[in-house]
């Protein structure tokens, strides 16, 4: 049993001065005299300002008070405010989770009468920067059971709250349908009349989540090696001065906010690997889609995949309604990469608040365990396909192969499938961690210091703002030419053969062999190594591969 209200408009009802106050007390208790039904009164010490009431009957009634800042108070922060809920503690077993979307509190499990839920606030001092949509972009918001709903943006606590790990979302429809066009746009503006109308699946195209610009403070800079923790992350914006740090405990304005000679006050990425929409192995890099429970797109080599991204926004952009001269579409980099991976190890991640404990379903992402092929033994892996966009495994984080056409019951990305998700939240990102391998547009130079193809496909090298470079290097396990900000080096914890990195992921860094890389694991481990993770990275050199995909990234155009 689920109970849900909106505390200020209740609050409103038993707000004003004291005498008043008083006056509804006593009516409360005449009109237990009257009825027979129970009330719960919570009062604040001189007993007489009422924090909150609600009326039940004898075996559910229950308490809520708030505390702002620390302080019991007798009234809740309004839903325009900088607040967030930083806790909530219920009595007699309850549990009670926020819905910002509705401004209220959800108690569950409550079976005994004078149940008692508190609800801490604290004000959100670190805003990210506010969530940039383009052309086209349409901002979401999801209910209890994944229905897509435009989200309300003159409130942004209804759209996103990053303390509380809902990340903002955004959706491209199809636009290539005049009559779904026009129930969303107005020619090329957003129309006004449709915020919290559902937006069924089959109208979406792609689906996005918004990174906010941040720095991060160092913690192992200097070619160490360290064990897993929450790293400390600031949101700031393109205005302030970046940060530069070097060392270990200073401040580094992560690089992936840097885009050829733009600062970006975030990046857009693809909430699931990309697919054609559908339950098919083939692909068709000319339908791009992003979106849950289709198979993502493998066998695919890293140019195919890079043009693919390129040409969402140079021959399709009418497809989805945005403009070329506003919008950059590209495959996802080896340093964007990192700047998920960095957010989703912070306590606007899979840690709590306290940036100390992890969220219930743990601090590690959970692994997609999905393959369509019909075997993947980590031996035949010309067996495997592609995986159901947004599945988890079922009980642990890193579950045995499922070879299916669907989530395991229940473990979508609407339901359980959450603990495969960056924030164990429908509000994250998904499959960053099996499914299949991720290709990144990510590459070592030669001995010459030359655009190094090998058999990615390249004929020649690409503007240097769609790929990040890394000097030439003979051993997969010299990961002092790796980056800060691209979650290698600084998540190392085991650097000889085998290497691994945290939560015990694989690593094989950059080298003659492998001159590309991927990212995150597929779903099995292969031939021994440790298990995939969002931390996983593997060298490779850049040829098709059997269950291997990549990610969309969407960011503005470089000027």
């Amino acid at each position: 049993m689920v109970r849900s209200f909106n505390p200020e408009k209740e609050l409103r009802k038993i707000q004003g001065n004291k005498r008043e106050k008083i006056l509804l007390v006593i009516i409360f208790l005449l009109i237990i005299i009257t009825i027979g039904t129970s009330f719960a009164l919570y009062q604040v010490q001189n007993k007489q300002d009422i924090v909150f009431t609600k009326v039940g009957n004898f075996y559910d009634d229950y308490i809520i008070a708030a505390y702002v800042d620390g302080k019991m108070s007798t009234d809740f922060p309004s839903e325009n405010s900088n607040y967030v809920v930083e806790k909530i503690e219920c009595t007699n077993g309850a549990t009670g989770i926020w819905d910002y979307t509705k401004w209220e509190i959800k108690i569950s499990k409550l079976e005994n009468s004078n149940t008692k839920c508190n609800v801490y606030f604290i004000k959100d001092e670190t805003l990210p920067s506010e969530p940039e949509l383009y052309q086209g972009m349409i901002p979401v918001i999801f209910d209890e059971d994944g229905r897509v709903k435009v989200a309300d943006t003159s409130i942004p606590q209804k759209w996103y709250s990053y303390k509380n790990h809902m990340w903002a979302n955004a959706v491209l429809v199809d636009c290539r349908i005049e009559n779904i066009k026009n129930k969303y746009f107005d020619g090329v503006k957003l129309r006004t009349d449709i915020v919290g109308n559902e937006i069924p699946m089959e109208d979406i195209l792609q689906m996005y989540v918004w990174i906010p610009r941040y720095k991060y403070k160092l913690w192992n800079a200097e070619n160490g090696t360290s064990d897993e923790q929450a790293i400390e992350i600031a949101f700031e914006s393109k205005d302030t001065p970046k940060s530069n740090g070097n060392t270990n405990g200073t401040w580094l304005t992560h690089p992936a906010f840097t885009f050829g000679d733009t600062e970006l006050n975030g990046i857009w990425v693809g909430k699931f690997e990309p697919s054609n929409g559908t339950l098919s192995n083939s692909y068709d890099l000319t339908n791009i889609q992003i979106k849950p429970n289709v198979v993502s797109m493998v066998y695919i080599n890293i140019s195919e995949a890079f043009y693919g991204t390129r040409n969402i926004e140079l021959q399709y952009a009418s497809r989805y309604n945005i403009n070329q001269n506003e919008i950059d579409t590209h495959m996802m980099k080896n340093m964007e990469w990192g700047a998920v991976a960095y957010l989703t190890n912070s306590k606007y991640g899979r840690y709590k608040i306290d940036g100390e404990n992890c969220i219930d379903s743990g601090c590690e992402v959970w692994l997609n365990n999905t393959n369509t092929g019909t075997g993947c033994d980590g031996v035949s892996i010309e067996a495997c396909g592609g995986a159901i966009t947004g599945c988890s495994g079922d009980s642990t984080v890193s579950a045995s192969i499922n070879n299916t056409l669907t989530c395991l019951s229940g473990y979508d990305w609407a339901h359980k499938g959450v603990n495969a998700s960056t924030t164990g939240t429908m509000y994250g990102i998904y499959d960053m961690v099996g499914g299949t391998w991720e290709l990144i547009m990510s590459t070592m130079y030669d001995q010459n210091n030359n655009f190094f193809p090998v058999s990615s496909g390249f004929t020649s090298a690409p503007d240097s703002k769609y790929y990040d470079s890394y000097s030439y290097g003979e051993n997969g396990r010299e990961f002092t030419r790796a980056k800060l900000g691209d979650a290698t080096k600084e998540v190392i914890k085991i650097p000889r053969e085998p290497s691994v990195s945290w939560y015990n992921d694989a690593i094989t860094f950059f080298y003659s062999y492998g001159a590309w890389g991927s990212r995150g694991g597929a779903n099995f481990a292969v031939k021994g190594n440790p298990n995939a993770g969002i931390f996983h990275f593997n060298a490779y050199t850049g040829a098709r591969v059997a269950n291997a995909s990549f990610r969309n990234v969407l960011t503005a155009q470089d000027n």
